[in-house]
């Protein structure tokens, strides 16, 4: 029997229509939300403080350097990222409006690595999600005025659609959760203990956190929350229980650390894991008006039906094999960062480091170079425990010494860090001439061997909190 048939009808039922209401409120909050980030961002004073004062920018691999426009061109560009998140949000040309944010977030992103953040990497993949799927088909005025003028344009939404946002959020449960099963996170509690220790001045909370048991607890809740929240939130008898830990697991995380737009993000996604009609029935409940059900969409073409799944299949490919390149290096990625980033490891380890470089001129002369000179502050606390961005200052100021006339130079890192509350090593082999090594995605020799010790334990013992103790 051929496979056609059986291709064919999986991808007739990702073309299955479903009502398109979360779809199209999570496109609007999350547009508003967009809009609100990008206010925040010029409001705060970072358009001037993280894009246009630093003098040398941390361009991604495999770039060099990426333009930096004027001033006013930054701040306008910023202005109408702000648009597109209420275009977006309004449902006005929404699938274009998605596709300049996630440019212009990239875009800013790639400017300096010193700034990436996870949540960045994961806002510009739904905005490109919002631009390649109808998420404008219910509570959009786009679809409102097609429908009002008998030009067709449905509220219902393929069900692909739906799936593949949910296993976009789905992913970054899955990885996060995976990141955190390591020694340090679930048998000593790190990083967790030392940042809740920095809230021992809580009220009635305060005390607790200085507990290294309460520290290794919520570690494992965590973890367990971000490996089984997904199927919570999917199973319609745990719904409501499930959503009342998100609110309260966000919530929490939102008051304990500076995380920007994470929290209120993660909170937005987990309702596509809702029922697909859950607007509608609010709005039924809070409204007098009447609240239309879904309409439904027109059968699709046999060329279409086969675009869509199959765009999900190699979307989702996608999101699975990236977070797992981390596993074709050897070593631990917490120490040596090779496949750290886009991989989802949230917050889980804490590092350290302060760097200083030595540069070998012809002659065997030696100088000194200290990051300061170079960068700002920020950048260099960033910079200190990432080997590909030590790396990127050491051709830099190999680049500086050639420009003066020195010619052809060494530059040696004398590198420390401390991993986790270890006590701080070598990061970087000081014997190796970084002017000489390439960035790349090949494993890279000159990073040093992870610790192997565990981490300090912090806090008191449960029983001086007792008053049991001495």
């Amino acid at each position: 029997m051929s496979s056609a048939a059986p291709t064919s009808a999986w991808a007739t039922a990702a073309w299955r229509t479903v009502d398109g209401a979360s779809v199209g409120a999570w496109r609007a909050l999350f547009g508003a939300l967009m809009a609100v980030a990008q206010v925040r961002f010029v409001a705060e004073g970072w358009v001037d403080s993280l894009l246009l004062a630093p003098t040398f920018r941390f361009a991604p691999w495999p770039f060099t350097a990426v333009a930096v426009p004027p001033a006013g061109w930054l701040y306008a560009l910023h202005g109408l990222l702000a648009l597109c998140g209420l275009l977006l949000a309004l449902g006005v040309r929404a699938r274009p409006a998605a596709l300049c944010l996630a440019i212009g977030v990239a875009y800013t992103d790639a400017i300096d690595v010193t700034n990436y953040l996870n949540h960045h990497w994961l806002v510009v993949l739904l905005c490109l999600l919002a631009a390649a799927t109808p998420c404008d088909a219910a509570f959009s005025i786009d679809g409102w005025r097609a429908r009002r003028r008998g030009l067709g344009g449905s509220t219902a939404v393929p069900a692909y659609t739906l799936w593949l946002l949910r296993g976009q959020v789905a992913t970054v449960y899955l990885f996060a959760s995976v990141a955190k099963m390591g020694p340090d996170w679930l048998l000593h509690g790190w990083p967790l203990n030392s940042w809740l220790l920095a809230r021992s001045d809580w009220p009635v909370l305060g005390p607790l956190f200085t507990l290294p048991e309460v520290a290794i607890a919520l570690s494992w809740a965590a973890m367990l929350y971000d490996l089984t929240i997904p199927a919570w939130l999917l199973w319609r008898p745990s719904r409501r229980y499930a959503l009342v830990a998100v609110l309260v697991f966000h919530a929490m995380t939102a008051l304990l650390f500076r995380i920007g737009i994470f929290p209120a993000l993660m909170t937005l996604n987990a309702t596509l894991l809702l029922d697909p009609a859950w607007p509608r029935r609010l709005l039924r409940r809070v409204s007098t008006a009447t609240v239309p059900p879904a309409a439904e969409s027109t059968a699709p073409s046999r060329r279409r039906i086969g675009l869509g799944p199959s765009f999900a299949v190699i979307w989702m490919s996608a999101q699975l094999l990236l977070p797992m390149r981390a596993a074709l290096y050897p070593g631990d990625v917490l120490w040596a960062e090779e496949g750290m980033r886009y991989s989802w490891r949230v917050m889980v380890r804490e590092k350290h480091g302060a760097v200083s470089f030595r540069v070998r001129t012809a002659s065997g002369a030696e100088a000194i170079e200290e990051p300061r000179r170079y960068v700002n502050g920020y950048q260099e606390r960033e910079m200190a425990s990432q080997p590909d961005l030590i790396l990127k200052l050491a051709h830099h100021i190999a680049d500086r010494y050639r420009a003066r006339g020195y010619g052809e130079v060494a530059v040696y890192a004398d590198a420390v860090v401390s991993l986790n509350g270890r006590p701080p090593q070598p990061l970087i082999d000081p014997t190796v001439d970084l002017a000489r090594q390439e960035d790349g995605l090949a494993p890279k020799p000159w990073i040093t061997v992870a610790p192997t010790s565990a981490p300090p334990r912090l806090g008191r013992p449960l029983l001086q909190l007792a008053g049991g103790g001495r």
